[in-house]
């Protein structure tokens, strides 16, 4: 079983997609890096949702994993993290998640109804009541830390169509906590490196949402990539 497996999310094979993969593989050489599209993307990328999918692919980008871990591409980690292909990655990830690694849910921010009821996603939802008090969300999506058997439950737990209705960040939120899981902020100061918002990289770190290509080269001298990617 594989240390970390990284989930790559991604929709198209350019240069910022490119760049940010392999960022993830120099500062973080050992992890598994598996691509996952709803279609095209990076070369040998996986499509575990046969097409064509109907449905908006930025309001489901979760099914991608939940789809994957259920498939014969499925690899087995002892931990995976989810990777948009918008994050730029300049730092080792056991160092940037630190006190919280071996938590089985982690996440930039976390919500739940009881303490956040005007969080967009729970107000923009016409019935609740199927969820009963299981209602949260873990927002973004990138940065997301699951254990194995937390990605495990919640895959399984989401096959199930009454999670369909659900926005991605809502939808998983709601499976880590219908399975018994209570995400925990990665850390106290993740919100100036992890947000919906954009981000300006200014040192080492994990960032999102970095929507251009930001020349890691200028901020961190010694790194030199490779173009694996």
């Amino acid at each position: 079983m594989t240390k970390l497996c990284v989930l790559f999310l991604h929709h198209m094979d350019n240069d910022l997609t490119r760049y940010h993969a392999e960022l993830i593989l120099k500062f973080n050489p050992t992890v598994t890096i598996v691509p996952l599209t709803f279609r095209g993307g990076l070369d040998g990328a996986i499509c575990p949702i046969p097409e064509p999918f109907k449905l908006s692919q930025w309001k489901n980008a979760d099914l991608l994993i939940y789809s994957w871990f259920r498939s014969k591409h499925y690899v087995a980690a002892e931990r995976y993290i989810i990777v948009e292909y918008d994050t730029l990655c300049a730092a080792s990830f056991e160092d940037f998640y630190g006190a919280v690694w071996d938590e089985p849910v982690a996440a930039a921010s976390v919500f739940n109804l009881e303490r956040q009821p005007g969080w967009r996603w729970f107000w923009d939802m016409r019935d609740q009541t199927p969820y009963r008090n299981k209602l949260a969300g873990m927002s973004p999506l990138s940065g997301i830390l699951f254990s194995h058997a937390a990605l495990a439950a919640i895959s399984e737990l989401a096959k199930d169509p009454i999670y369909a209705p659900l926005y991605c960040e809502c939808r998983i939120g709601t499976l880590a906590r219908t399975a018994g899981y209570n995400p925990v902020r990665i850390r106290p100061d993740i919100a100036k490196y992890i947000s919906w918002q954009r981000r300006q990289p200014n040192g080492p770190g994990i960032w999102h949402s970095v929507k251009t290509k930001f020349e890691i080269e200028y901020l961190i001298p010694e790194v030199r990539l490779n173009g694996r990617f």
